[in-house]
């Protein structure tokens, strides 16, 4: 559970090679707000953020 205003992040894509070729990819990742905007205006920058992360893959 992501708490906090999140951050969501998806990418959409096709497998091209391998078991699941032909196959659409959906990435989907969670990340909390205050977490990426501390990090990113800090002095040390963005050094790892913590989140939720789904792949899905769809054959036709």
């Amino acid at each position: 559970m992501v708490q906090g205003t999140p951050t969501v992040v998806t990418q959409v894509g096709s497998v091209v090679l391998g078991k699941y070729a032909g196959s659409s990819a959906n990435r989907t990742a969670s990340f909390v707000t205050a977490d990426l905007s501390s990090g990113c205006l800090s002095s040390e920058g963005l050094a790892r953020v913590r989140g939720q992360e789904t792949l899905t893959l769809t054959r036709p």
